[in-house]
């Protein structure tokens, strides 16, 4: 079986090194692995070895250091699908479908916004009328773990003429109450005139070109086929509260009147 490897590393410094920190490898793959293939965020140039069984290590945090020998660095022309930046390809060729727990849609790389090209991808979907205030805020809640940098990344997205960011939040405890600049969004130029136009497979393929995180992709297509509404609370409820817990929450429109209710993980 042939580990393939996506990085942002320098693939002359790891060629030297022999290894390459830190990756979810399921354990029970890693007598299979006999090949490994370590490639540049560009998809043009890769490492090309063997395994090295002996020298990897599984850290304490439970990845897989991963280590190689007679190795040399090549030319390619591949085009990564998918941000799991970890693949596996069989004797046959055929790719390897991953495991539940080399998945984890909190990871830190996951949520790395240089992975993507076109930054305006949501929008406010309420319109901007003078006068007119709208906004969105929840009760106190737990968030996961990674929080700042899911904020982060969405925040990133985001892209509204009146509004720095789409979400603030202040810190009680452990605890932190969200506020955002609407409650309503809408698809950006970056994939709305893709919307109709594109079946599900190309509007995929379009996303993970661009490099937008799964859990993102999943919400654009849930809204095309209007199976996700495309508010707020739903980014909230999916992304940023930790399991086990219920909430309300308020969106503000100083025309149509506040509206709140609850919401739960």
């Amino acid at each position: 079986m042939k580990l393939q490897i996506r990085t942002k590393d320098n693939l002359v410094e790891l060629l030297k090194k022999g290894i390459s920190h830190a990756w979810r490898v399921n354990k029970g793959r890693l007598n299979s692995i006999t090949e490994v293939e370590i490639y540049d965020f560009s998809g043009k140039a890769k490492i090309s070895g063997t395994f090295d069984r002996e020298n990897s290590q599984i850290l304490e945090n439970g990845r897989v250091a991963v280590a190689f020998k007679d190795a040399k660095i090549e030319q390619a022309d591949y085009k990564w699908v998918g941000q799991n930046p970890i693949k596996y390809q069989s004797s046959t060729n055929e790719e390897v479908e991953l495991m539940d727990d080399e998945v984890d849609a909190t990871d830190q790389e996951e949520w790395n916004i240089d992975y993507v090209n076109d930054r305006r991808i949501l929008v406010t979907g309420c319109e901007g009328v003078s006068g007119v205030h709208v906004g969105f805020r929840t009760n106190p809640f737990i968030p996961v773990a990674n929080y700042e940098t899911i904020i982060s990344y969405l925040n990133d997205l985001f892209f509204d003429d009146d509004a720095e960011n789409l979400f603030t939040y202040e810190r009680e405890g452990d605890a932190i109450v969200l506020d955002a600049c609407t409650y309503l969004l809408s698809i950006g130029d970056a994939f709305e005139k893709y919307m109709e136009d594109y079946s599900e497979e190309e509007l995929t393929a379009l996303m993970n070109e661009n490099g937008l995180h799964a859990y993102l992709q999943s919400y654009i297509l849930g809204v095309r086929m209007e199976s996700i509404r495309p508010t707020v609370d739903e980014l909230v409820q999916q992304l940023l509260m930790a399991p086990n817990q219920t909430i309300e929450v308020e969106c503000i429109d100083t025309e149509y009147g506040n509206t709140s209710f609850e919401i739960n993980t």
